[in-house]
């Protein structure tokens, strides 16, 4: 059903839908400081459908602004909310609307989604920023790694990696600082070549709209909407 890859909001707004919210139009005129026109809804809702709906610009112009709806003209798409924008909206502007749940409670409800799958969706990470040193065998891990798979050493300056061997060439010593361990009897630290360090990382957080969720969007999204849920039935 969800496929490719998905930012956050791309996620959000396939949350809300499934959590019975369809509403991300396009601002067709700037009407006010304190209203906007959505062309795209007129004629579709009588008057007042949308009085107490979250507004949220998602994208263009006064992006980021949170206002709450506080009329709705039906046949014209006029929507006035409060209070006035800070940055009006203009053609370049698109604004979602939600009834049931905030921009806030479904980007929290993706969040805990993040934190269910995070462990079980390692990503492939690899990591070059490591320069031997001569006579130097301990090294600090590159930030990020869960586990480590496999160390390669530079054969020369032209990116060239021969494989290093697990527990008889190095190992992973996991103190508060985690540490790569070379094995002085089997390697030799080549001055200023470089060691690969191959494995897993947790995926990338979901803290804008613009990351890309590297978990499955399916289970984002049903995992989210279970967290969602439990927030509609809080409000009830």
């Amino acid at each position: 059903m969800y496929r490719g890859s998905l930012t956050r909001k791309d996620l959000r707004h396939a949350l809300a839908r499934q959590n019975g919210e369809r509403w991300n139009s396009i601002i067709e005129s700037a009407v006010a400081a304190g209203s906007i026109t959505l062309g795209s809804l007129a004629g579709q809702y009588p008057d007042d459908y949308f009085n107490g709906y979250e507004i949220y610009t998602n994208a263009g112009t006064g992006i980021g602004q949170t206002r709450y709806v506080t009329d709705y003209t039906g046949s014209t798409g006029l929507v006035a909310m409060s209070p006035n924008w800070t940055i009006n909206p203009d053609a370049t502007t698109y604004v979602e609307l939600h009834r049931f749940l905030t921009v806030d409670e479904y980007n929290e409800c993706l969040d805990n989604a993040y934190d269910e799958g995070a462990d079980s969706f390692l990503i492939e990470k690899s990591d070059e920023t490591l320069t031997q040193v001569d006579a130097q065998y301990h090294y600090t891990i590159p930030s990020g790694f869960v586990n480590i798979c496999d160390v390669f050493g530079e054969e020369s300056t032209n990116e060239t990696w021969w494989r290093l061997q697990p527990n008889q060439d190095w190992r992973v010593e996991n103190k508060s600082t985690p540490l790569l361990i070379l094995t002085a009897y089997s390697f030799s630290p080549v001055v200023d070549r470089t060691l690969k360090v191959v494995g897993q990382a947790v995926p990338v957080a979901l803290t804008t709209d613009a990351i890309i969720s590297q978990i499955p969007p399916v289970y984002m999204i049903n995992t989210a909407m279970k967290w969602a849920l439990m927030s509609n039935a809080r409000m009830k």
